[in-house]
């Protein structure tokens, strides 16, 4: 394995192994965020009476945007606000919860089996998708659909997935509107794709952490809002980098996962990173 640490992280190394364009899609990101609020309104949303809450349909990385927007919402939810990442519902959706069918592909088979039910049981829908069966079937029946943009892995479109997630629990009263805030970011994010991206600084903080975790199994610790983020960020080492990767939760760790780690060192070599979260009164 040639050492990571005597590798120039430019451009041009990380487009050579970056095969399905995820550079792109992640230094776009900011880019993504104004179109995704455009889309949304293209859908012609109405606000939406879900007393019962919101629910966000969809696996993998059409479902990472609810996981996120749970985290940036957090004590502001004034309803609940859950993911299903399976075939089935909660028990207890019903007429009175907006479900919002998330599936990049349109096709989906554990996305599409909530749709059918949320349908049954007479719930508010909305759909998130670039097309096929999902889009066909909503179109059908009469439920909204924000259309998203083709091209993207699902896991890279997660600009778009967080913003329709935002946006549809703002509309269902299930949280105050991020939109002021979700336009601000865009340019910071910009900023930071530029300064932390492959043609920054080789000294930059995400060149140093990647120079760090490389060759090693890294586990990735959250807290409240950055919970989410930490599951995000070993997904993206399972199906980019194609390593081992798990993530946990604060304070939960601290009382099982903690009295694992003093035989780390037999099992193989692990990085531990704690995402920070300046609001955590913990």
């Amino acid at each position: 394995m040639t050492a990571l640490t005597d590798a120039v992280l430019s451009g041009d190394a990380v487009a050579a192994i970056d095969s399905t364009a995820q550079t792109e899609a992640i230094l776009g990101l900011g880019t993504h965020v104004r179109d995704a609020l455009d889309r949304v309104d293209s859908a012609r949303l109405r606000p939406l009476h879900a007393p019962g809450g919101v629910v966000v349909a969809g696996m993998g990385g059409s479902a990472v945007g609810g996981r996120l927007a749970i985290g940036a919402l957090g004590d502001r939810l004034r309803r609940p606000l859950v993911g299903a990442d399976g075939y089935d519902l909660p028990s207890w959706v019903g007429e009175d919860v907006l479900v919002l069918c998330s599936s990049y592909s349109g096709g989906t088979e554990e996305t599409l089996s909530c749709y059918e039910q949320a349908r049954l049981r007479g719930a508010a829908m909305v759909a998130a998708t670039t097309g096929g069966p999902l889009e066909e079937r909503a179109r059908r029946d009469g439920v909204p659909v924000i259309p998203l943009p083709p091209g993207f892995q699902p896991r890279a479109a997660v600009g778009y997935s967080l913003v329709c997630a935002l946006e549809v629990a703002a509309l269902a009263g299930a949280s105050p509107s991020l939109r002021t805030e979700l336009q601000a970011v865009a340019e910071p994010l910009e900023a930071l794709a530029a300064q932390w991206g492959p043609d920054g600084e080789e000294d930059s903080p995400a060149k140093d952490l990647a120079r760090r975790l490389h060759g090693s199994m890294p586990v990735i610790t959250g807290t409240t809002a950055t919970a989410p983020v930490a599951y995000r960020w070993k997904c993206q080492l399972n199906e980019n980098a194609k390593i081992p990767s798990f993530a946990g939760v604060l304070p939960e760790v601290d009382h099982n996962e903690i009295c694992g780690w003093a035989a780390a060192a037999e099992y193989g070599e692990l990085s531990a990173v704690f995402l920070e979260d300046p609001d955590d009164r913990r």
